[in-house]
């Protein structure tokens, strides 16, 4: 009679709990995944070849972990009246729609349910500000360049970026071939408003390197019509607009996923984010960037403390450290609480296997309000550090922008971790993380502000392969074509220093009917395009090209 009457108290305290609980979603945990279809020995049913090779090329076994969750418990959940969102195969778990608190009883009793967990409420206004840092936009202004009238362009020219590149040693990667090409990125953010109409990811539309987009929060493959966060987060590794911004990794290949609704701060984001991680890892993804964090909520009740960063607490830490034991590189911002009483990283930079990334200014001075370390346990966050104040990105139309927070100095080492290892394919997603550590200016003394430092991405690549990319020490006439031409003509020029060059072309009687004067950044590649002079003849014509120290003459044929 006492142990009725305790489950009859225990099933009233739970009624009233339920019925007093305005909660909307819940995170549904599942005990096993006992009689699923689903075998290890068949990974081609619930993941890409491609996860399935980057697993196997690191070493990395499959596991029940890898496995989706029961779709059996699945549909007795949906038959129960709450309605599916996501799944988490690394969890274990699904998130569901529900009002009634019936229904989440009965879903609780049953047998295969481990667990029910209320992470979101409804609300009329977000509680807690979101990117409060990041909004600190202002127009990059425009480079004043000699001669307007020419058509200019350059391979190389970073334009106002160049600062955030060669501090991490990305123009000598880039200069010696390395742009993140065949590596996969998945960037996971509140979403990227526009992106698919801003010019400085033209490049990556056309020659097809998005290579699918998903949104964990409406559940639609729209994540062009949300928050303008990851449109900006993207340009700083995928921009590609000479004169203004070059990413780190402008060749690497994309997923854009959402997994933050931006409006309001619950728990479920992390949820959320880690079905995000998952997805990324079943693509075949290889680097995952996050420029997301928490540590408050809107439910106060669900705030973290400090002591849940210790890297397996928090749900999306712990998807950080799964997603990393599947052979990815996390990189995640570190947060931008260094300058307000939270003071600390956020979650999931807690995560143990991933880089966090704190911020810095173009003179490598930590940023007031970068997030400081250490972990609740004592590691070393943040890991390292990038240009996290007077960022050059792009988040609308036909504007450059620069922005302060940690959000864009993870995705600035992303970037370079895919241009990094499509130099050194060999290394295990472990070995690159470490490499990048060991490349940081302060390495052999860490602190809890910028963690290792500031990598040297370039140093990175001399220490694995023993070669030490250099600028070269004298200008070189790169490319004059096409020759013959009809109406048109590129000059591809490397300058070793700032200077101005002079372009003449004379016909056969020594007859001047071109003139072109360019001016050219020092160590990089400049190209100068121009038509040539409308009803002049065929035939032979001469090239001269005029530096500070030199002469050349190179002979064209006019069709």
């Amino acid at each position: 009679m006492k142990k009725i009457n305790c489950l009859l108290l225990l099933h009233l305290l739970l009624l009233n709990a339920f019925g007093q609980n305005t909660s909307t979603t819940f995170v549904v945990k599942f005990n096993d995944k006992n009689n699923t279809p689903y075998s290890v020995n068949s990974p081609n049913n619930f993941l890409s070849q491609r996860a399935i090779d980057r697993r196997t090329s690191q070493g990395i076994a499959l596991s029940a972990q890898d496995i989706p969750v029961n779709e059996t418990y699945v549909n007795q959940v949906s038959l129960a009246g709450a309605q599916i969102l996501n799944r988490s195969k690394w969890l274990n778990a699904i998130s569901v729609y529900c009002t009634d608190s019936i229904v989440i009883q009965n879903i609780q009793s049953l047998p295969f349910v481990q667990s029910v967990e209320a992470v979101k409420k409804p609300v009329l206004s977000a509680a807690v500000p979101k990117f409060e840092v990041e909004n600190s936009y202002y127009i990059v202004p425009k480079l004043k360049k000699a001669n307007t009238d020419i058509n200019y362009r350059n391979l190389f020219d970073y334009g106002p970026s160049f600062g955030q590149v060669s501090m991490l040693g990305g123009d000598l990667l880039h200069l010696a071939g390395y742009t993140g090409n065949g590596k996969v990125i998945a960037v996971i953010d509140a979403g990227f408003l526009i992106a698919d109409q801003c010019e400085t990811f033209d490049s990556l539309f056309i020659n097809n390197q998005i290579l699918g987009t998903w949104d964990f929060v409406s559940r639609d493959a729209n994540v062009y019509d949300d928050h303008y966060h990851g449109t900006y987060v993207l340009s700083t590794i995928g921009g590609n607009t000479a004169g203004e911004l070059i990413g780190t990794a402008p060749k690497a290949s994309f997923w854009l996923l959402r997994s933050e609704d931006a409006p309001t701060e619950y728990i479920v984001e992390e949820f959320n984010w880690v079905c995000a991680a998952e997805f990324a890892d079943s693509v075949g993804a290889d680097i995952i960037n996050s420029s997301l964090g928490y540590t408050e909520f809107d439910n106060s009740a669900q705030n973290h403390t400090f002591a849940d960063l210790n890297g397996t607490t928090a749900m999306a830490s712990i998807g950080a450290e799964i997603a990393a034991s599947k052979g990815m590189i996390v990189c995640n911002s570190a947060g931008n609480s260094g300058n307000n009483p939270w003071l600390h990283i956020s979650v999931p930079a807690d995560a143990d296997h991933i880089l966090a990334v704190g911020a810095v200014d173009a003179n490598e001075v930590i940023a007031d309000f970068s997030s400081r370390g250490h972990s609740a346990d004592g590691r070393i966050k943040p890991d390292v550090s990038a240009q996290g104040v007077a960022t050059v990105g792009q988040h609308q139309p036909g504007v450059f922008v620069v922005g302060n927070g940690t959000s864009f100095a993870s995705p600035l080492i992303a970037g370079m971790c895919a241009s990094f290892w499509e130099a050194v394919p060999n290394l295990t997603a472990a070995q690159v993380i470490q490499k990048v550590k060991e490349s940081c200016d302060q390495f052999n003394s860490p602190d809890s502000l910028k963690g290792y430092g500031i990598p040297d991405f370039a140093q990175a690549y001399y220490t694995v392969t023993g070669k030490k990319i250099t600028y070269p020490s004298s200008n070189i006439i790169d490319l004059v074509a096409p020759n013959p031409f009809k109406d048109f003509i590129s000059v591809r020029y490397y300058a070793a220093d700032t200077q101005f060059i002079e372009i003449q072309i004379f016909d056969i009687m020594g007859k001047e009917v071109l003139y072109k004067k360019q001016w050219c950044e020092t160590r990089s590649y400049n190209t100068i395009d121009f038509q040539m002079p409308s009803g002049i003849a065929q035939g032979m014509y001469f090239m001269q090209i005029n530096t500070k120290q030199e002469k050349a003459v190179l002979k064209l044929i006019k069709e």
